[in-house]
């Protein structure tokens, strides 16, 4: 994975990421903030984690790691900045939800969160 496309790609695979995707387009057009559609796609996942196979899940997190582990400095900061940050806001204020999403989480997903909390809340 090279480019924050051939990333955004890989998620496609799972259908409502491919819907929140789409209607984000659809409401912004194709020019679209990157950041932006990322954040759309991080609260996507959020708000249907638990409905989502324990293989999409997994999926899902492994191709978000994989984002963070990208040679690519755009990469790493959409999904850093947009992904991520999303998912943790939508997430925040639910700690048995915030615990369960924590399980999936790579080790520089994790790490990024961990990070940008203790920011965030200084």
């Amino acid at each position: 994975m090279n480019t924050w496309k051939d990333f955004v790609g890989d998620l496609m695979k799972i259908e409502s990421l491919r819907l929140a995707r789409d209607e984000a387009v659809e409401n912004w057009g194709a020019d679209i903030p990157t950041t932006l559609l990322f954040g759309r796609l991080g609260k996507s996942v959020a708000e249907r984690f638990d409905e989502y196979s324990p293989e999409d899940r997994a999926y899902i997190f492994d191709t978000i790691e994989r984002g963070m582990r990208s040679k690519s400095v755009d990469l790493k900061t959409f999904v850093a900045t947009g992904l991520l940050e999303s998912l943790y806001t939508q997430a925040r204020g639910d700690d048995a939800f915030l615990t369960r999403m924590e399980v999936h989480l790579g080790s520089v997903s994790r790490a990024h969160l961990r990070d940008w909390g203790m920011w965030h809340q200084s």
